[in-house]
């Protein structure tokens, strides 16, 4: 199978403004295929990362190949083994088994990868006040109720997050010695971004959110058609993270 093409997008506004720039850089110094778009800012950072679905099934439908996501705040170190040639229908990384990181994650060219897809939209569009890592799994778990999703775990230690202003050429010389581990370099701007940001949901869900359950029956992969009251615990009945609709007089 095809490579995949890494995609991104960005606001152009600080920090993103910046650290696209790094982004670019990294995946022009390895020879990667890239595209990355620049769009509108909005009110709040996750409303952007809600229009992360949208953007992949587009670029996936446009180049009928894999696409890697990866957020515009990061920079790619290596171009890992399991993407020289991508031979499943989703990679991404389960933190401590359970928490689905979004920053970076695979798509195959292929219908259970299309369906996850659509389902994130879904889940994206209809729960905007739902972080997209949340609702990532919310969907990858229906479609994993449907049908078989052939599934790449990428290894934790392959993303690394900022936590020092000096760290990132060190990782980047861990990388080239200890045989492409970390992949990731993670900025974490959107931090920076949110303080930035002049207004801000007051009704947020975020992974650390999800009940023990969820984290329980993900990190086991024991998945089950889900309760009504299943459901409300993890946002997606009821109207409190449910999109607003205008009223109209």
């Amino acid at each position: 199978m095809p490579k995949p093409i890494f995609v991104s997008f960005f606001t152009d506004d600080e920090p993103y403004r910046t650290t696209v720039k790094r982004l670019e850089k990294s995946l022009i110094s390895l020879k990667a295929d890239f595209y990355i778009e620049k769009i509108n800012s909005v009110e709040s950072w996750i409303e952007v990362a809600s229009k992360k679905a949208s953007f992949i099934l587009q670029m996936m439908e446009q180049e009928r190949r894999p696409v890697c996501w990866i957020d515009a705040d990061a920079k790619l170190l290596n171009i890992p083994h399991y993407l020289n040639s991508f031979e499943y229908d989703f990679a991404v990384m389960r933190r401590e088994g359970w928490n689905f990181w979004s920053a970076q994650v695979v798509f195959g060219n292929t219908e259970s990868a299309k369906k996850i897809l659509q389902r994130w939209l879904d889940y994206s569009q209809n729960f905007p006040y739902i972080f997209d890592q949340a609702t990532l799994g919310y969907a990858f778990w229906d479609v994993s109720l449907e049908t078989d999703v052939n599934s790449f775990w990428i290894p934790e230690e392959s993303a690394v997050k900022r936590k020092y202003f000096f760290d990132e050429r060190l990782y980047s010389l861990k990388s080239k010695v200890n045989s492409g581990i970390p992949t990731f370099y993670q900025h974490q701007s959107s931090r920076e971004a949110k303080s930035s940001l002049s207004k801000r949901s007051s009704v947020e869900f975020n992974s650390m959110d999800l009940p023990l359950w969820w984290r329980m029956a993900m990190q086991k992969m024991d998945l089950f058609p889900l309760t009504d009251h299943q459901k409300i615990e993890i946002g997606i009945q009821g109207e409190k993270y449910r999109r607003k609709t205008p009223n109209v007089s």
